[in-house]
């Protein structure tokens, strides 16, 4: 009646049915767990990103002016220490080759794993190598906040 191709087609057809009504059935199912996981972490963003907003209008790293070079007169540029453990994202995107979106895993790895114990610790956050962190090991301070 039907030849092979036909059939596996058929079969096609009628498998891609049953998974598409039993995906349906269970986003169905399974709705209100959803919600209720989805107002709490609504909760919990906005308690973080509060806390996150208020810690970043304190000031915490203090710029040093020096002089770049003997050889250029008058000329000073500024070098700002910046607190890894304290550091707000437009702090940590003042040091080289660190920009928004390692800043922001700078301060989620910080949150998550808490205060940095050595500057060595910054290769652990997602986009730091070990040349980056040369570059920007000597423009960092740890300090942490009770201190």
């Amino acid at each position: 009646m039907f030849t092979a191709k036909e059939k596996s087609i058929i079969g096609f057809l009628g498998l891609s049915a049953v998974i598409g009504f039993s995906i349906i059935q269970f986003k169905e199912h399974k709705k209100t767990d959803f919600v209720v996981v989805s107002k709490e972490e609504k909760a919990k963003f906005k308690a973080l990103a509060d806390s996150i907003y208020s810690a970043e209008n304190k000031p915490k790293s203090h710029p040093i002016k020096i002089i770049k070079h003997p050889k250029e007169k008058n000329s000073k540029i500024e070098v700002k220490f910046v607190n890894i453990n304290t550091a707000n994202k437009d702090e940590l995107t003042q040091l080289p080759k660190i920009g928004p979106v390692t800043a922001e895993k700078i301060i989620l790895y910080r949150n998550d794993f808490g205060a940095f114990k050595t500057v060595d610790e910054l290769v652990k956050v997602k986009g730091i190598g070990k040349k980056t962190l040369e570059k920007i090991r000597d423009k960092i301070i740890l300090k942490s906040e009770d201190k």
